[in-house]
């Protein structure tokens, strides 16, 4: 990485806006939308200070301790600050969450939620939905091994996924 002293000094400015606004992200309950945006809107700065292809993501690694996929995420509700606004008017970005930020930017329709808390308008949320009723519809024993071995089965492909061990947390 060649950096110059000037640029040296921006990218740890940079670096440091970065970490308080993933910071704000994560310990926000209301505006982490916007946090995120600006975030992003750091992070869209910082790539575009790097010439060569590859530094930026070095640059990230050791600077903003960051998860690519996460700055990636955070750069594209920046660079759809926009559309996320025109969607929720009255309130600008602070009562929109990620989930409903992320959604909206991937169908233009935010995250609808039936009455048990599922994903209405996906393709999943249904699979999950008709999931849960064959579940209700079997006996005691035969529903537990079946959700034991769903939950295995759900670990495995996760844990494939993500290349670690990935438990599901469980509710007491």
């Amino acid at each position: 990485m060649t950096e110059t002293k000037p640029q040296t000094a921006l990218l740890s400015d940079l670096a440091a806006k970065i970490k308080a606004a993933h910071n704000e992200v994560v310990n926000a309950t209301r505006g982490v939308v916007g946090h995120a945006v600006a975030c992003g809107e750091h992070l869209h700065r910082a790539k575009n200070s790097f010439a060569e292809h590859g530094e930026w993501l070095s640059w990230l690694k050791v600077h903003c301790e960051l998860e690519v996929r996460t700055a990636q995420r955070y750069m594209r509700l920046a660079k759809n600050k926009d559309k996320l606004e025109a969607f929720s008017k009255t309130s600008g970005l602070t009562d929109l969450n990620l989930t409903k930020a992320y959604q909206l930017l991937a169908n233009g329709e935010p995250v609808r939620r039936d009455d048990d808390g599922s994903n209405a308008n996906d393709s999943y949320g249904k699979a999950q939905k008709s999931l849960l009723e064959r579940l209700k519809k079997l006996d005691a024993s035969t529903a537990e091994a079946a959700a034991t071995e769903t939950i295995r089965q759900i670990t495995e492909v996760v844990a494939t996924k993500t290349g670690s061990r990935w438990r599901p947390k469980m509710a007491a």
